[in-house]
């Protein structure tokens, strides 16, 4: 099975699995809630919404968030509270 691809050659990938993994990889890391974080793609951008404990927990999540395939921009509006 061949994967699809976009005009540039690069694989296209689901926006519904992109977020899936973006969310796995948020809840495997201890340092951060992942349940209080969520997570919308549309259009290559991931929006991260929700709230955390530390400058560094919302830093951690747009990192994540920006390293995964398929992602071009990371729209971080998570409170730190």
């Amino acid at each position: 099975m061949s994967a699809e691809t976009s005009k540039t050659n690069v694989p296209v990938v689901d926006a519904e699995e992109i977020r899936d993994r973006i969310t796995s990889a948020l809840v495997h890391l201890a340092q951060l809630d992942a349940q209080r974080i969520r997570v919308l793609v549309s259009d290559r951008t991931a929006w991260l919404t929700g709230s955390v404990s530390s400058v560094e927990a919302r830093h951690r999540a747009g990192h994540v968030a920006q390293s995964a395939p398929g992602i071009d921009d990371v729209r971080n509006n998570i409170e730190v509270r």
